[in-house]
């Protein structure tokens, strides 16, 4: 399978890491501040798996991270949005396969 070209981009400056959870933290409301209007798209050009792209600041390299669950409150409103590194990232790199990226709807 072949990634999109479209896959939106972030950078992970716009995150912050807790280290014990090895977890990226997000607000959606700063992402879309910073140019992200749509969070995520289709990954895969065969598939229907959704996500976004992070740009890290201090390696410069890239990862893909798909929708992996979604939180709600009881009234179903959107709370938490949880994204984890696509397989073909974590080949490349096995540490990726403990981190999280948490996308809160503040």
């Amino acid at each position: 399978m072949a990634f999109m070209r479209s896959i939106p981009m972030v950078d992970s400056n716009l995150f912050s890491w807790d280290k014990e959870s090895r977890m990226l933290v997000g607000e959606i409301s700063t992402l879309q501040a910073n140019g992200q209007g749509n969070l995520y798209g289709q990954i895969y050009d065969d598939a229907c798996d959704v996500g976004f792209q992070i740009r890290s600041r201090r390696t410069d390299e890239t990862v893909v991270f798909y929708l992996a669950d979604e939180v709600r409150t009881e009234e179903q409103d959107d709370q938490v949005w949880i994204f984890l590194p696509v397989a073909e990232c974590i080949r490349k790199n096995p540490k990726l396969a403990e981190v999280s990226v948490h996308v809160l709807n503040d």
